[in-house]
């Protein structure tokens, strides 16, 4: 148990701002391929965006 307590805290720190987390994610069929759609946020200074990240494939 002490082992596990140990490695515990050692782990590396993220910061959330730092790194880009998908909040929402979307796939779909549309003619013949499959379409991949995510929402996430960008942290700013000032203000934070969303982005949309769009993609499609040929392989179903």
């Amino acid at each position: 148990m002490l082992f596990i307590w140990i490695v515990a805290g050692c782990s590396s720190t993220r910061i959330v701002s730092e790194v880009q987390l998908i909040h929402s994610l979307g796939l779909d069929i549309e003619d013949q391929k499959m379409k991949g759609a995510a929402i996430t946020h960008v942290y700013g200074k000032e203000k934070t965006s969303i982005e949309l990240l769009e993609t499609k494939s040929t392989n179903l």
